[in-house]
């Protein structure tokens, strides 16, 4: 098994809340002890890493996600409200005023 590469990327900067690196998301101590860790040690490092990006990812994505859906559908609160569904015809959720509409604002 040969040693996984260094995740440097030459963005050096220590985050002084997390404590880990801005450009590979190494702590200090991880760095320090990089060239002197095993493979396996290595491979730990990296996937705390890969884990910690994945999340903040997703984080990210569900951020955009509800930012672009309230963008997207500004409601006004001149509601038409379609007969079958219910909801408004000009942004898709329920009408202003009812409690569907109060219940999906505490949601978001």
């Amino acid at each position: 098994m040969s040693a996984p590469a260094s995740p440097c990327r030459n963005l050096c900067g220590i985050d002084e809340l997390s404590g880990e690196c801005a450009g590979c998301s190494r702590t200090l101590e991880e760095i320090a002890a990089w060239s002197g860790m095993s493979a396996s040690e290595k491979a730990r490092v990296l996937a705390r890493i890969d884990s910690k990006q994945k999340k903040e990812s997703s984080e990210m994505t569900k951020e955009n996600n509800t930012q672009t859906a309230q963008e997207v559908y500004l409601c006004i609160g001149i509601c038409t409200t379609d007969p079958e569904s219910g909801q408004c015809i000009g942004c898709g959720r329920p009408p202003e005023g009812s409690v569907a509409a109060d219940e999906d604002k505490e949601t978001a």
